[in-house]
C-alpha cells in the first residue's frame, strides 16, 4: 500500500443501517477486550435496546435475522437476560409500572383526615404556630371538635379518617379508622406521606399485581414465541424447557419474596410494609433470580435434563 498510494484518513463518522449498528453494539457489549467507561457501556446498551425495538416494525430486516440478533443480545454477559429478553420484558415492565403506580398513590396524612376544609386549616394553623408568642393550647383552639387522647404516656389528636384511608398505612397503623397524630410533632405528622399498605391495591393496580396475571406475563410471551417458531410439539417442548425455567423461577421468587416479607413482619410483630416496598422487593428478587439462573447456567442444565431427544 505504501508503495502504490498513500492511505486516506479513516477517522470520522460513517452512516450505517440499524441492523449493522445493532450487530456491532452486541459485539462491543459482549467483548471483554473493549475498553468502555460505565457511561459508554450504559449508552451503548440503551441504544441497542432502542434499535431492537425499532427493527421490530422494519420491513428490511427478516424475522430470522431479528431473532438471531435478539438471541445474541440476550447472551451479552451480565445485562443480556435483564435488558433484552423478550419473554421477561412484559412481566418486568408490569412489575415496575406497579411500583410506580403504588408510589404515585401516596397521599399526605392531612389529605386522609375526615375533616372539613375549615377544620384542617385550623389544625395546620395551630401546628404552625406552636412555640410562637400568643399560640393557644390545643384544648382552647379545638374546644372538643378534635379529640385529644393519652396513649403510652403521650398526647395524640384522634382524628377520624376517610373511607379510602383503609387502604393506607397511616403513621405506622394499617387501615385505621382514626389517625393518631402526636400533639408534640403535629406539623411533621400532617405532612408525612401515607402509602398503600401491602394489601391496599385496588383497580388496575390490584389486577396487575395478581398472581394469575403475574404468571401469565411471566410465561405467556415466551410460550407464544416458542410455539410460533416451532413446527412440531416436540420442538415446542424442547424450546420451552430451555426458555421457561428462568421465567417460572423468577416469577416464583418475586411472589415468594412478598410472602416472606409479610411473614417476617408478622413474626417480628412490626407493622406491614407499604405496597411500594413489597413491589420493589419482589422486582429485585425476580431480577436477581434471572441473573443467577443465567450466570450459573442453571437454565441450560434444566433444559438438558428435560429435553426430548429426537428419534431418527
Amino acid at each position: 500500500m505504501d508503495f502504490y498510494m498513500q492511505p486516506g484518513r479513516f477517522a470520522g463518522q460513517y452512516p450505517t443501517d440499524d441492523y449493522t449498528a445493532a450487530v456491532y453494539l452486541v459485539h462491543q457489549l459482549s467483548s471483554s477486550d473493549e475498553q468502555m467507561t460505565p457511561d459508554e457501556f450504559r449508552s451503548a446498551a440503551l441504544l441497542l435496546r432502542e434499535l431492537l425495538q425499532k427493527m421490530k416494525s422494519a420491513t428490511n430486516v427478516s424475522v430470522e435475522a431479528l431473532q438471531t440478533l435478539q438471541q445474541a443480545a440476550q447472551n451479552i454477559p451480565g445485562i443480556g437476560p435483564l435488558m433484552f429478553s423478550q419473554s421477561n420484558l412484559p412481566g418486568t415492565v408490569a412489575t415496575a409500572a406497579g411500583g410506580v403506580m403504588a408510589a404515585a398513590k401516596a397521599k399526605k396524612v392531612t389529605d386522609l383526615l375526615d375533616l372539613t376544609t375549615e377544620q384542617k386549616a385550623k389544625l395546620h394553623a395551630w401546628a404552625n404556630s406552636r412555640g410562637t408568642p400568643g399560640a393557644q393550647s390545643a384544648g382552647k383552639t379545638f374546644k372538643g371538635s378534635i379529640k385529644i387522647i393519652a396513649k403510652e404516656g403521650q398526647l395524640f389528636f384522634e382524628v377520624p379518617v376517610t373511607a379510602v384511608a383503609k387502604h393506607y398505612k397511616i403513621l405506622g397503623a394499617v387501615g385505621p379508622t382514626a389517625a393518631h397524630i402526636p400533639v408534640g410533632n403535629t406539623k411533621a405528622a400532617l405532612n408525612q406521606f401515607a402509602h398503600l399498605h401491602a394489601n391496599g391495591a385496588t383497580g388496575a393496580l390490584k389486577f396487575m399485581g395478581g398472581n394469575t396475571v403475574g404468571a401469565a406475563l411471566a410465561i405467556g410471551p415466551q410460550a407464544y414465541l416458542d410455539y410460533s417458531s416451532s413446527t412440531t410439539g416436540t420442538e415446542f417442548y424442547n424450546k420451552s424447557v430451555y426458555t421457561q425455567p428462568t421465567n417460572i423461577v423468577s416469577a416464583a421468587a418475586g411472589v415468594g419474596s412478598g410472602y416472606a416479607l409479610a411473614g417476617a413482619t408478622a413474626m417480628l410483630a412490626i407493622p406491614a410494609a407499604p405496597l411500594v416496598v413489597v413491589v420493589a422487593v419482589g422486582f429485585l428478587a425476580g431480577l436477581a433470580m434471572q441473573w443467577a439462573m443465567v450466570e450459573f447456567g442453571v437454565d441450560k442444565k434444566i433444559g438438558n435434563a428435560l429435553r426430548i431427544e429426537s428419534q431418527q
